[in-house]
Parts: structure tokens; C-alpha cells; sequence
């Protein structure tokens, strides 16, 4: 229709059709949000653009493969949800490896993939006391959970670090694929939770720069928490990254290769999701994440 052909009282009548298309979509059990504003406002476009990337999220959790190697870390209640509960619930297919499986990946990995991994890893980071020996074997464990993520398909894994053990299938706890992963939009969580690292992953889709992480200590007068975890970020969020070998006491694993860093200092949310008595909470805070020194 050109201009000259709309009637004059027709002109700001928008309404109409979003209230038609609001009945409609209610009529039909259909969830939607209504971001309004002038088109070239960029506050609308943000609204807009934030609504859609939790839309890609959310659509992402449901029909989610996730991996998860060594088990569940024992007396860990707050994210214990049965295999079965996070299918028929959450659309989340859980998938567990035969040691077998990662032993034959392990065995495949070739000098050229092994070389072409730790040249990359020493331009991007700078390495501080990993040695040649420990380099190597932890990035064909690394090497090795990368390529069952791809040969299964997987958004997401967790490892739970008191089951990775030369029984399970890897030499070393995969902590530097795990940032890595993250970096490439795979999501993880540790301690064998298939809930949170699902949850990671889904986010990711639409939230490029989430990150697994725990809290390890509040400062309840200041306000404050410190954020951390044994040796896995999301690189893509930090900065100060040092390339470092971390003793592993707990296992008859090898001591693996792990990046050390801070977060980027900035606005961000902290998530998490929460089983309830009824079903499944996110819990969203607005927070600061401060600067810090260099250290994860």
C-alpha cells in the first residue's frame, strides 16, 4: 500500500496488530514479550536482541546432549537430579563414556594433532613452570575428550575431577579443554553436574561470554564474593592467562595443564538453577565482577 493510500487515522494504529497477534498467540499457549520503542532507538534494539539470544538459550536447553565422565562427586545434593528427571523435565539426554572408548581416543591422537595443540596453547598463554612432559600428556586427554564432544554430538560435559583416574579411560583431568570448550560455546560445570553444565550450555548459545564458576568465599560485610574453581574458565573472559601445571593429589591421574586467569572486570548476572520440591528455579543476580590480580 503506498503511503498516500493510508488513511490519516490509520496511520498509528500498530496496536491493533499487536493486540491481534498477542490474542493469538495466547489463545494458542504460546509464550512472547513485547519489546516497544521507536525502530532506531538502540534501547529497543538491545531489549530485542536480549530477548531473542534468551529465546536461542532457552530453546537450547531442551533437546541438550550432555556428557558426563567420572560420576557424580559424592554428598553433592544441590545438583543431585537423576538421569531420567533432567530427560522427561528439562529435555537434557545424558551421556556417559566407556573407558574403553576414551582409552582408544587417547591412543589415536597423532604427533602432528599433538604438536599443532601445544604450539597453539604457547602463543595463546604464557607458560609459567608446565613442563614438556606434562604439556603433552595432559593435551591427549584434552585432545581426546574434545573428539568423543564431537563424536557424540554433545553441548555440554561435566567431570567429576575424583573419578578421573587411568581407570576411567584418561591420563589427566581435562581442566584446559574445558576452558577451551567453553571458548567454542560447549557448555561444563564440574563435580559430575549434568545439570549446571547443561545449563552452561544452553546459555551459550545466546550468551557467548558465560562461564562455569563457583563461589568459594563471601566477604559478607563488603558485599563481595570471590569466584573460582580448580582450573576451568571460560577464556573468553578473561584476561592475564598463564599456562601452569597443577598438582593433582586426588587420583592416580598425571598433574594436568590449566590456565590460570582473571575474569575481565565489568557488569555481569550471576545464574544458577535450583531444584525445587515442585520442578526447576534460576536464580538471577546483577553483580560487578571486579579487578582483580592474576590468579583463577
Amino acid at each position: 500500500i503506498r503511503g498516500s493510500d493510508i488513511p490519516p487515522f490509520a496511520v498509528n494504529h500498530g496496536i491493533h496488530g499487536v493486540m491481534d497477534m498477542c490474542a493469538l498467540l495466547r489463545r494458542n499457549g504460546k509464550k512472547y514479550a513485547v519489546c516497544a520503542g521507536y525502530f532506531e532507538d538502540d534501547t529497543v534494539k538491545q531489549r530485542l536482541s536480549r530477548r531473542i539470544r534468551a529465546a536461542a538459550a532457552a530453546r537450547a536447553m531442551s533437546g541438550m546432549r550432555t556428557g558426563a565422565i567420572g560420576g557424580e562427586f559424592s554428598g553433592m545434593g544441590d545438583f543431585k537430579v537423576s538421569d531420567t528427571e533432567l530427560k522427561s523435565r528439562l529435555g537434557v539426554e545424558t551421556v556417559r563414556p566407556d573407558p574403553s572408548l576414551l582409552r582408544e581416543l587417547i591412543n589415536g591422537i597423532t604427533d602432528g594433532e599433538l604438536e599443532k595443540e601445544i604450539s597453539a596453547d604457547n602463543v595463546s598463554f604464557e607458560n609459567q613452570g608446565l613442563d614438556e612432559k606434562t604439556q603433552r600428556a595432559s593435551a591427549r586427554s584434552d585432545l581426546a575428550v574434545r573428539k568423543w564432544l564431537e563424536k557424540e554430538g554433545l553441548g555440554a560435559f561435566t567431570a567429576n575431577f575424583l573419578g578421573i583416574n587411568k581407570a576411567c579411560g584418561l591420563d589427566s583431568m581435562p581442566f584446559l579443554e574445558a576452558s577451551k570448550a567453553m571458548a567454542r560455546g560447549i557448555g561444563y560445570a564440574g563435580e559430575g553436574d549434568v545439570l549446571t553444565a547443561s545449563l552452561v550450555g544452553a546459555l551459550l548459545k545466546g550468551f557467548p561470554d558465560t562461564s562455569f564458576v563457583e563461589i568459594f568465599c563471601p566477604d559478607w560485610k563488603g558485599g563481595t564474593l570471590f569466584l573460582s574453581h580448580m582450573g576451568e574458565v571460560n577464556l573468553r573472559v578473561t584476561q592475564n592467562r598463564v599456562l601452569t601445571r597443577k598438582p593433582f593429589p586426588f587420583t592416580d591421574a598425571n598433574d594436568p595443564a590449566v590456565v590460570m586467569a582473571c575474569m575481565r572486570p565489568g557488569d555481569a548476572v550471576y545464574v544458577n538453577i535450583c531444584r525445587e520440591k515442585d520442578g526447576f528455579k534460576l536464580v538471577l543476580s546483577e553483580v560487578e565482577m571486579q579487578k582483580g590480580d592474576r590468579g583463577n
